[in-house]
């Protein structure tokens, strides 16, 4: 590329991010991520408010599982990461050909 290289980046983070957009019909969307990323541990989480939500999705690449849990309703679920495209999650990661799944690095969403 043209720009200029990307700088090195850690294996551990913890991060928050906040967006807040207007939508056509005139009303304000608003969303807020907590994210802790840990490479080394193979495992990440995601705690997000949207509109007054919240949810916790919590990843562990060594048993590629995740975890959902939404407080306002009560609502835990468990999904198989190797079903989806790491795009549907938020978290990039790899599965390798024999199955075994791992957290992308950070440089994955850079």
């Amino acid at each position: 590329g043209s720009g200029p290289p990307i700088p090195d980046v850690p294996s551990s983070i913890v991060a928050g991010v906040e967006v807040i957009k207007g939508m056509a019909s005139g009303r304000l969307y608003t969303k807020n991520l907590h994210l802790s990323y840990d490479y080394p541990g193979n495992r990440a989480a995601i705690v997000k408010w949207v509109n007054g939500t919240q949810s916790r999705e919590v990843f562990n690449f060594n048993t590629t599982q995740m975890f959902k849990m939404v407080y306002d309703t009560q609502e835990c679920t468990t999904v198989n990461l190797t079903q989806y495209d790491w795009k549907e999650t938020g978290i990039p990661f790899t599965v390798d050909a024999a199955g075994k799944t791992h957290i992308g690095t950070l440089r994955n969403w850079l």
